[in-house]
């Protein structure tokens, strides 16, 4: 009887899983969908069943961003990180959150963590970079950047934003310098940027307000 008991309680065991698995999968799909409500429902179920579920945590956390309920996001992130210190996109996305707040110190400490896990993750070095110019560090931005070209010297995007910290600095003759990239290529948001923002006195105030104006860069899924 109780060798029938501990069947029963395994085979129980083994199917309970084989539905949380079946109503993950069901979240992934509606969340690539863009089906928000329902994909949200699915990953409440598996937590509620599996409180340790990483990954249906840090969905909750995508679609609560997606959702702009900022507080929730972070709820959500957290919770990634209280089962696994190390999730890189977890922590990607606490920074960009901060960074999207304007709390550029919050968003440098998110950032430098997931850089320790991916050291050589050149779109976090980026978003760094950012994040220090809207500190008003331009020498440690710039630094990253070169960091970043060092890994990548072909991203576009790394050399691309060499020309901010300069204009922020109110030095036009390396911006400019820095921006010819971005001319070879057409950039059309490079050429408003140079065109209209910085025709004239101010171009730190110019500088900052169109930093805030840029999508962080980056990996927002785990995919």
């Amino acid at each position: 009887m109780a060798s029938s008991n501990r069947l029963f309680a395994g085979t129980a065991a083994i199917a309970a899983g084989q539905c949380r698995c079946a109503v993950r999968q069901l979240g992934i799909a509606f969340f690539r969908r863009q089906r928000l409500e329902p994909a949200k429902a699915c990953f409440e179920r598996v937590v509620t069943d599996a409180p340790r579920t990483v990954d249906a945590h840090f969905h909750l956390g995508l679609i609560a961003r997606k959702n702009g309920q900022t507080a929730a996001a972070l709820d959500h992130f957290g919770d990634v990180l209280a089962h696994r210190s190390d999730h890189f996109e977890a922590l990607f996305n606490l920074g960009n959150i901060n960074r999207d707040g304007q709390k550029p110190d919050q968003a440098r400490i998110w950032f430098e963590k997931a850089l320790e896990v991916r050291p050589r993750h050149v779109n976090t070095m980026i978003n760094l970079a950012n994040v220090e110019m809207l500190r008003h560090d331009m020498p440690a931005a710039l630094a990253w950047l070169d960091r970043a070209l060092e890994i990548e010297p072909s991203n576009v995007n790394a050399a691309c934003s060499k020309s901010l910290p300069y204009f922020m600095m109110g030095d036009r003759k390396n911006g400019f310098s820095a921006a010819e990239l971005r001319f070879e290529k057409g950039d059309p948001v490079m050429r408003l940027y140079t065109g209209r923002r910085l025709n004239g006195t101010g171009t730190r105030f110019a500088g900052t307000t169109f930093l805030l104006s840029m999508p962080s860069r980056g990996w927002e899924t785990a995919s």
